[in-house]
């Protein structure tokens, strides 16, 4: 069986990636539970046959050996919140950059060099982009603190992967959404954030009318990571993911669709959002749909009624 390293791997995505690997593989979960990073015991309680080693990557003394025993590490190491990273700048490079170049620098030496290493970036990486359609090779020009960040990470990856032999998937991921997503504090993302308003005070607000953005159902993420991982990866590639492309105002309608006596505003997008409110352009993922077998992806509906009951469940 495959040995399988999920740094973060009691968060959101981490979590849902660690109940998959666990069906086919032997699975290590390295998450320190830093406060606001959404890593918690509860998402991986019920997931069995795994090792889970509670400590901040750099407090793992046998990190070198851990990582050596590996054929796949996922890094999913991360901290998602725009606004914190602007408030707190420091705490976000330690979350979104020094804590993955702490993973490489140890790698380069210990790592098995048929193993894949796996990068859980943001598309937000493109941030202000100028054109109506994204794809890997268009530039990247972050406008807040956790897209330079998180362009940096990425950035190391591939410097490491060519320094070092490393196999390196480097993925840029929309706005996800569903089951182990933060359901608690200030920013736990724009669909978590609607759901939970819409349950709790019966309304949810938009800010403006315009707006898009690229959404995926955090399972369907997942399947498609893992069938990356069947594939044979050589040195340093980055994908796009697949996602759905859609008005915030829609997203807003559709919850509020679902959830019995549930209204939708609108108001006027505030300053400090609006600056780092990116455009809204489509993700293209032709790169990533070439590469892996046809997929089938759950259905808007299906999946915000699945992230519904998750937070009935957490918070009714």
């Amino acid at each position: 069986m495959k040995k399988i390293l999920i740094l973060g791997g009691a968060g959101f995505i981490g979590s849902q990636l660690a109940d998959k690997f666990s069906k086919i593989g032997i699975v290590t979960i390295i998450d320190g539970l830093v406060d606001g990073t959404g890593g918690r015991v509860e998402n991986i309680c019920d997931i069995k046959n795994i090792t889970f080693i509670e400590e901040c990557i750099e407090n793992v003394s046998d990190l070198s050996k851990i990582v050596s025993e590996q054929d796949i590490i996922i890094d999913s190491m991360g901290w998602t919140s725009h606004l914190g990273a602007i408030s707190d700048p420091m705490l976000d490079l330690r979350l979104n950059l020094h804590s993955h170049l702490y993973l490489l620098d140890c790698l380069k030496d210990n790592l098995n060099k048929n193993s894949l290493v796996i990068n859980l970036g943001s598309i937000g990486q493109y941030g202000s982009s100028i054109f109506n359609f994204v794809d890997e090779s268009t530039q990247m020009l972050p406008i807040d603190i956790q897209g330079i960040n998180k362009v940096s990470a990425e950035n190391y990856f591939r410097v490491y992967s060519n320094l070092y032999g490393i196999n390196v998937v480097s993925f840029r991921i929309p706005n996800c959404y569903g089951e182990h997503q933060p359901y608690t504090g200030e920013d736990i993302g724009l669909i978590g954030g609607f759901v939970r308003s819409a349950l709790l005070n019966k309304k949810i607000e938009v800010y403006g009318h315009e707006r898009k953005r690229n959404i995926i159902y955090v399972k369907d993420l997942v399947d498609i990571i893992y069938n990356v991982t069947l594939l044979t990866n050589n040195s340093f590639q980055s994908y796009n993911i697949p996602c759905n492309h859609i008005g915030i105002q829609e997203i807003a309608k559709q919850i509020s669709y679902l959830i019995d006596q549930c209204t939708v505003s609108f108001k006027n997008i505030p300053e400090n959002i609006k600056k780092i409110d990116v455009n809204n352009y489509k993700v293209d993922f032709t790169k990533i749909d070439n590469k892996i077998p046809r997929y089938e992806m759950h259905n808007l509906e299906q999946s915000l009624n699945f992230t519904i009951q998750y937070f009935r469940d957490k918070i009714i």
